[in-house]
């Protein structure tokens, strides 16, 4: 058994009764961590029963998709942490998040690890993961919003190949301007190459997924970055889908702390291009059961919630196993 304080963030903002599951599953596996929720109450309301032993986090940040907001969401949220919860590791994961195996092993892993931070990273520039120029396209321009075109929902889907296939031509012929229309209903955002950024030879510009794994020590450095360096907070503000740069990118330039190139997710996804991970069902379970990650995601209970029942029972029989339930 672990002997460090575990916390567990979770950010949701719809399926309030699954977020509700995660966080008894959570419990059930880690009996003595804290568990945290900032629930996003302009997309849906989250009503926590008496005796559910889960923090909320107070004034929740509105938040949109791809947006600076999701940055601040980890930040408002963190610092609530820092004051009132005493914590060792904090885990970082979404509402539709769930885990695959108990949670004692992988809290011993981080314990023990000798590191500070378990997250996803690459240099954004270069990352295979990512389509080609991606990293450059999202951090290295200056985005707006336009306004949205009145009844585009309403045009034939041939004309919107052929808007969509003109954009994608226009964004292609020139380095300087790129549109996006991004998916989740986001407004569509014009950009504008930088003349000046924050990054150079000595401080590189990561990319990464949301979510991490950090010690106390790494929230600490983080939140010291924000106030040391508002220039950096105030690039990023412009950004498109800062939140998969914003804390790789201040993890990774900072020589005190050790970051370990693991987010501990099982993710599945239809390709590099895909914008959110695909739902997983009970088919699913086998590969993901294979990637000995102790979470996965995206789950559905509205699409499979057996799956949800699956994992719980392969967890309470591994528990009884061990011995540990």
């Amino acid at each position: 058994m672990s002997m460090a304080q575990f916390a567990y963030l979770i950010f949701s903002h719809t399926n309030p009764t699954q977020v509700l599951r995660l966080a008894k599953a959570i419990r059930r596996s880690s009996r003595f961590a804290h568990i945290v929720i900032h629930h996003d109450i302009s997309k849906s309301r989250l009503h926590v029963p008496d005796g559910a032993q889960v923090h909320l986090i107070p004034n929740p940040v509105a938040v949109e998709w791809a947006d600076f907001s999701q940055v601040e969401m980890f930040l408002h949220s963190t610092a609530w942490i820092l004051e009132h919860l005493a914590f060792d590791w904090l885990v970082v994961i979404s509402g539709q998040d769930y885990p695959v195996e108990p949670l004692a092993d992988f809290e011993a892993r981080l314990e023990t690890s000798g590191q500070d931070a378990f997250a996803e990273h690459f240099p954004a520039l270069t990352a295979a993961t990512w389509p080609k120029h991606t990293g450059e396209r999202r951090y290295y321009f200056r985005y707006c919003r336009v306004p949205r075109i009145a009844h585009y929902y309403l045009l034939p889907e041939s004309l919107k190949r052929r808007l969509n296939g003109a954009k994608s031509w226009f964004n292609d012929a020139q380095p300087v301007v790129t549109i996006r229309t991004g998916p989740r209903k986001i407004p569509t955002q014009v950009g504008l190459r930088r003349l000046r950024v924050p990054f150079n030879g000595d401080f590189v510009c990561y990319g990464g997924a949301d979510w991490f794994n950090l010690n106390k020590k790494s929230v600490r450095k983080i939140h010291e970055f924000v106030i040391d360096h508002p220039r950096v907070v105030n690039h990023y503000r412009s950004t498109y889908l800062p939140s998969e740069s914003f804390v790789p990118t201040i993890l990774l330039n900072d020589p005190d702390l050790r970051v370990f190139n693991d987010s501990c997710r099982y993710v599945a996804w239809e390709g590099t291009s895909a914008a959110s991970p695909r739902i997983i069902r009970a088919s699913d379970l086998d590969k993901v059961f294979e990637s000995r990650h102790p979470f996965a995601r995206k789950f559905d209970e509205n699409i499979d919630a057996d799956v949800l029942d699956l994992l719980d029972a392969r967890i309470e029989t591994m528990q009884e196993s061990d011995g540990r339930s």
